[in-house]
């Protein structure tokens, strides 16, 4: 029998086979690669402290099959040692043991004071008489102890070491859309799944751009898609040594008002905000957290908003892509202190400054003054922002004659206003206690050879672009755009904080790349401009998509913003360990408020009176070598001393004073 129209059958088939195969494809990638994805598993450091006889015969075996063999954390002069052993990334655990010689395994057992793991911020201490009640299995001559509670219970398996199915979800999202040379035969099954429906994809693709809602629709699923990218894993590490001072000496709600003004590194606003938000919602890490998750979120927002008001919707989606896949932002979203603000910040302020620009009028003038004073007071940063601001709104009143006096005046009123408001943190703090103290943030050194040839490159660039600007000429998107006050901003704004920043060094050190987050949204928004340019108005398609995603996939691998620790793992041990040995007299080298903040216990400070048997260290944020600084300025050497690994940076340091 013949077909008279074969192509009615043959597309439908060839549609759902490449369906298909592109869906086998990616289960078969998935499979292949996941153990390479970033932070699928989880790194553990165990931590075994026994008498030194018994030391040699430890082990340590995962699954029953893969053995360890942990060393001493370093030699002393007591009867017992600390052994450590880091299960690498490179392998799912689904259970760990302690391995004993079978024919010594009561005496060692006997010979263990404690066991602790630690996976993340997470600690569970195992005590002498907890080991002694550990699931006992025998193998080969040897006793295997299981160690209990350690496990994230799924649907197939329990798991030790997996960060669970929302960050697997995430991690291999992430994996397919950014690293495709991965996931070669899914891109080709898709090219042919495209290339079968090319028609209708196009008037699909006609009908989506001529609805409605259809942008409203790609916003929300941005925004939620870099929400999902910042709440992912915000609290699978304690605070550093920065939020923790700043959520325990300026914004908890605990201490009186005007201790928002004391950071001489930071001006207010952020702390205000964050002492109301912990006033709402608790003082913990996960609210303080949480409202920089939201910032950051929120920040994807102000910067769409920004942009589709002067640019149209395509630059403003693919800015908010931008904003939304930045490892960096999300970084600085998953810390307590006050960037992410400055970046939600500064496109809300940009946006009311350019309408100032163009049309004047008293909202726009009411709403920048506010939003300025609110920048300037987040960071010295903001400062340097609202410096530019007024660079090139000066530049633009030369540029442009018919500029009314009333108009001018009123732009002067705004910063007058802000300069006032700013006025109290720089004459209660910043002053005395940063600018003119030549031993506040000596990590800030003068600008350092990258600087000078930053400086050089972007100075350049300026004098250019006031060239073409002077001369009337066509600077890149002039042959098909308006030059608008918009584009000459953008891309004027982050060159302007660079230099002013370079140039102040120089008095007092205050350029660092990380303050210079604050140019990063301009340069998404410059980068959005150009490719919608390429792909919409010049016919360079494929080099404006191929531009555009390579900025995509070097934002999403970028170094993350912000910091960690496991700070609270430590303390976690320490209080453990004390509560499990009631017979010592114990006592901390450490800040009281921090233990505060994470609801612990307090014990005495370490006082040079002999009266503490055994003192533990747990710095905030100072690797071995400046624990042992540490150490040493409390009159302190190192004999009777034990270290604990809690991770590939951070140990503990437990003396015996009495023994």
């Amino acid at each position: 029998m013949k077909i008279e129209n074969p192509g009615f059958f043959h597309k439908p088939l060839l549609t759902v086979m490449c369906a298909g195969l592109m869906g086998l494809s990616f289960l078969c990638h998935v499979y292949l690669n996941h153990l390479k994805m970033e932070k699928i598993l989880a790194p553990i450091h165990i931590n075994v402290e026994i008498a030194k006889n018994y030391a040699s015969g430890i082990s340590i075996a995962a699954n029953d099959q893969r053995l360890y063999y942990p060393k001493p954390t370093g030699c002393n002069d007591l009867e017992h040692t600390v052994l450590h052993q880091k299960i690498p990334e490179d392998t799912w655990i689904q259970a760990l043991f302690l391995r004993l010689p079978g024919s010594e395994s009561e005496e060692t057992i006997d010979a263990i004071d404690s066991l602790s793991v630690f996976i993340g911020s997470k600690v569970f201490y195992y005590s002498a008489e907890d080991i002694k009640n550990f699931e006992s299995s025998s193998e080969d001559g040897y006793r295997l102890l299981r160690l209990p509670a350690i496990y994230r219970k799924t649907i197939l398996k329990n798991w030790v070491n997996w960060y669970g199915y929302y960050n697997f979800f995430i991690r291999t999202l992430c994996d397919l859309l950014f690293f495709p040379v991965k996931y070669l035969f899914v891109y080709l099954f898709l090219a042919l799944l495209v290339l079968l429906n090319r028609d209708r994809i196009a008037a699909m693709y006609k009908k989506a751009a001529a609805g409605r809602h259809t942008e409203v629709f790609i916003v929300i699923l941005i925004t939620l898609f870099g929400f999902m990218l910042r709440i992912n894993g915000f609290v699978r590490y304690s605070a550093w040594y920065d939020e923790l001072n700043q959520v325990c000496t300026a914004s908890s709600p605990h201490i009186p008002f005007l201790y928002i003004f004391s950071d001489p590194g930071n001006p207010p606003f952020y702390f205000l905000l964050l002492r109301l938000w912990f006033s709402l919602t608790g003082w913990t890490e996960e609210s303080g957290r949480l409202l920089s998750v939201l910032l950051g979120t929120a920040a994807i927002l102000s910067m769409y908003l920004f942009v589709r008001a002067f640019a149209g919707k395509r630059p403003a989606l693919l800015a908010a892509l931008f904003s939304a896949v930045s490892t960096h932002l999300a970084g600085y979203s998953q810390e307590m202190r006050c960037y992410i603000l400055l970046i939600f910040l500064a496109p809300l302020t940009a946006y009311f400054f350019i309408r100032f620009l163009k049309n004047g009028g008293a909202v726009n003038a009411a709403a920048y003054t506010v939003l300025g004073i609110f920048v300037a007071n987040t960071h010295y940063f903001g400062v340097i922002f609202i410096m530019t601001n007024f660079v090139f709104y000066i530049l633009y009143m030369l540029k442009d004659r018919e500029h009314g006096k009333k108009k001018i005046l009123l732009f002067f009123l705004e910063n007058i206003v802000i300069g006032i408001f700013f006025l109290p943190y720089f004459l209660l703090t910043s002053l005395n206690r940063a600018l003119l103290d030549t031993g506040f943030n000596t990590q800030i050194s003068r600008p350092t050879l990258e600087f000078y040839i930053a400086f050089l490159c972007i100075a350049g660039f300026l004098l250019l672009f006031l060239y073409f600007k002077k001369t009337g000429a066509p600077l890149f998107l002039g042959e098909s755009r308006e030059q608008t006050p918009f584009f000459d901003y953008i891309l004027v704004t982050p060159a302007c904080i660079f230099l002013i920043a370079f140039v102040f060094s120089f008095l007092r050190p205050v350029i660092s790349w990380k303050y210079l987050v604050v140019c990063l949204p301009f340069i998404m928004i410059a980068v959005s401009l150009v490719g919608t340019d390429f792909i919409f108005r010049r016919n360079f398609v494929i080099p404006g998509i191929v531009l555009s995603y390579a900025f995509l996939i070097v934002l999403y691998q970028a170094e993350p913003g912000g910091n960690y620790d496991v700070y609270k793992a430590n303390q976690i041990y320490i209080t453990s360990d004390i509560e499990a040995h009631p017979q010592r007299s114990a006592s901390l080298i450490g800040k009281p408020e921090y233990i505060d903040f994470y609801r612990l216990p307090r014990f005495p400070l370490y006082a040079e009176d002999g009266s503490a048997d055994i003192v533990y260290i747990n710095p905030v944020y100072a690797d071995e070598q400046e624990t042992y600084e540490i150490l040493a300025r409390s009159s302190l050497n190192d004999s009777g001393l034990l270290k604990i690994i809690s991770d590939d940076r951070r140990v503990i340091f437990k003396k015996f004073l009495r023994r």
